[in-house]
């Protein structure tokens, strides 16, 4: 008898369980290097405590309403003892579906609507606190080169291919602001008026960082870096290694399809790094300055140096100092 071999399946089954493979071998790092890997860890911490220190510490009943604030903001997920700071734009699609998948929501998954995983998994002010102190628990946060994100925002909510609420939003504010525009006159002779990157971040520099949409807010603002005690820091760079070792240390690894959180930390338009230099040759030194000003603590607290990248800068006009 003779079969015949249906090469298109061949090669779909031999591409899935290659990227099985690669996902798990990313994903979780054998137990021999998490030495290596908390130690990483541990300078991440350290230096947050350390840049911690400066800050002024607030009163009790401050404290209370800063908790209140963050506790709107952490996903809580009971099973596997772990929490998390939601940040938009670092890897929240991929961190929440997997936790649609291990937590059995599928119907999130159908309807691609994995994001509403921060709703069903969002706790009390009470509960927070609790977690906040409970040395039982993970509680991690995923930082990401602020540069990067703030691109990456800019790509995905303003300047994207089909329309998002965000840039329904804020695309006439914007205008609004750059060009005294309001929002009839944004389709000009039937073409969508944009704004450009350097309107973006105008617009951004003329807010108040606390007004700041989520997608683009400081991370360090909107997840209490000072107030929360976190037991790891996740970096977008790292996301896979990162996450993999969450998995492992929680448990959850047994439970988690790797493919999922491999498949959706890819997604998006493109690789922004790349495109890093061509955005930010149209900013002027004067507006460089105000986003690193805004974004100050982000580079500081997580450990990133925008110093190679202001080399495009090559005047000196723009410096870091931190």
């Amino acid at each position: 008898m003779t079969y015949r071999v249906n090469k298109k399946r061949v090669i779909l089954f031999t591409t899935f369980a290659l990227t099985f493979a690669v996902g798990a071998l990313v994903l979780l790092p054998d137990r021999s290097s998490s030495r290596d890997y908390e130690r990483v860890q541990a300078e991440r911490l350290a230096l947050l405590a350390k840049e911690c220190s400066k800050e002024p510490r607030p009163s009790s009943a401050v404290y209370e309403r800063i908790l209140a604030q963050l506790a709107r903001r952490f996903e809580i997920v009971d099973k596997y003892r772990v929490s998390n700071c939601m940040v938009l734009k670092a890897g929240f699609t991929a961190w929440n579906a997997l936790l649609a998948y291990v937590l059995g929501r599928q119907d999130l998954i159908d309807g691609h609507q994995t994001y509403m995983m921060s709703r069903v998994l969002k706790g009390s002010t009470a509960k927070f606190s609790s977690i906040n102190t409970s040395p039982d628990f993970t509680r991690f946060v995923v930082a990401r080169e602020p540069l990067s994100r703030l691109l990456s925002a800019f790509r995905d909510r303003i300047d994207a291919a089909y329309e998002t609420g965000a840039a329904n939003r804020f695309i006439p504010l914007i205008l609004t602001f750059t060009r005294g525009m309001g929002y009839k006159p944004t389709y000009d002779n039937g073409t969508k008026v944009m704004p450009s990157f350097e309107e973006f971040l105008r617009y951004i520099a003329s807010v108040a960082p606390e007004s700041h949409d989520p997608h683009w807010r400081p991370i360090t603002l909107q997840c209490g870096a000072c107030y929360v005690n976190y037991t790891l820091i996740a970096h977008a760079e790292t996301l896979n290694e990162d996450l993999g070792y969450i998995l492992r240390e929680t448990g959850m690894e047994k439970d988690a399809d790797y493919t999922i959180l491999l498949y959706n930390s890819h997604k998006g338009r493109g690789n922004t790094s790349d495109l890093l230099e061509n955005y930010y040759s149209t900013v002027g030194p004067p507006l460089m300055r105000k986003i690193l000003a805004i974004y100050r603590k982000d580079f500081t607290m997580f450990g990133y140096d925008p110093s190679d990248f202001l080399k495009m800068y090559p005047d000196g006009s723009v410096v870091w100092n931190p």
